[in-house]
């Protein structure tokens, strides 16, 4: 008998039945834990005023004018210090929960959403406990602002740790939510049924 003819007179195995792939999608931000040199920074920043100046400029007007009017109003004055403040500290915070984030390799999105959950959390405080000395009602805040954005938070990390749901999808999707639920306070229970149709809560 040829090799041939004996190799096909052995049994067959029964062939195994193809495994199921499951796809698991995950973004690493510098996993090597390497540094970008020092000069990366200046020039993104040098490289985005250079970019803005040709449109400024595209547009028939000096960009280094337009330039030192920015600096001028936003840090010439008390008034525009304070302005600027107000409006870099939530995206001051923003970043941070982004940054601490992309150390773990998690693309969280969700920033804007857990902000704003925090944001209403904080507001709560007051409109509860109005009666509370200063001292006590910004401590407080800043704890309910935090407990409420982890929370928020939660509702990406549970189905992303234990059904694989992609957190970029869920954290995107949050946001938008959290801003109809801050609507919903502003425009609903926390709104001033004097204040002229106005979005502001009634003086205590």
């Amino acid at each position: 008998m040829s090799k041939i003819q004996a190799a096909s007179a052995l049994p067959l195995e029964p062939a195994e039945a193809p495994r199921r792939r499951r796809w698991s999608y995950r973004i690493e931000i510098d996993p090597s834990g390497t540094r970008n040199p020092w000069w990366i920074t200046p020039l993104s920043i040098l490289l985005a005023l250079v970019l803005c100046g040709i449109f400024i400029a595209a547009n028939g007007m000096n960009p280094m004018t337009v330039y030192a009017k920015m600096i001028k109003g936003a840090f010439g004055s008390s008034f525009g210090i304070t302005e600027t403040l107000v409006k870099a500290i939530p995206l001051l915070l923003c970043g941070i929960g982004v940054a601490i984030a992309y150390r773990i390799s998690v693309w969280n999105i969700g920033a804007e959403g857990q902000f704003l959950v925090g944001a209403v959390a904080a507001t709560a405080v007051t409109i509860w406990f109005p009666g509370l000395p200063i001292y006590g009602t910004i401590p407080l805040m800043v704890v309910f602002a935090i407990a409420a954005g982890g929370i928020w938070g939660l509702l990406t990390a549970i189905p992303r740790t234990y059904f694989q749901v992609n957190e970029l999808v869920t954290s995107l999707m949050l946001n938008y939510v959290a801003i109809l639920l801050l609507d919903y306070f502003v425009f609903g229970p926390w709104k001033d049924p004097k204040g002229f149709n106005f979005p502001r809560y009634p003086d205590v």
